[in-house]
């Protein structure tokens, strides 16, 4: 870039510009696999662990920040907010629950 100062003999100078293009959030987090299964006996359990979920995201800095949390907070397992650790705290009956499917948001 460069300036004049609009004078007959017009003296000059040139200065550098650096323009930062900054991310945006355009990439959605996306997990290492597309089924978690875990298995354990029933019964009553106080923040047992079971495993963790895992995801990345392409974008940068605060953009690109994981966190993690379950779509139905009435059921008895807890998700780490920070890491993905996923772990059972409450009573798992099988004759009334067989089965829990967990969706991550």
């Amino acid at each position: 870039m460069s300036i004049s100062d609009g004078s007959a003999d017009a003296a000059r100078t040139f200065v550098t510009v650096k323009v930062g293009v900054e991310d945006v959030n355009d990439n959605k987090p996306v997990f290492d696999k597309e089924e978690y299964e875990y298995s354990l006996k029933e019964g009553v359990y106080k923040m047992h662990r079971l495993g963790q979920i895992f995801a990345t995201d392409g974008d940068v800095g605060l953009n690109g920040k994981v966190s993690y949390s379950l779509s139905d907070s009435s059921l008895p397992f807890v998700i780490s907010r920070d890491d993905g650790s996923l772990t059972v705290d409450g009573t798992l009956d099988r004759e009334s629950i067989p089965e829990y499917r967990l969706v991550f948001t």
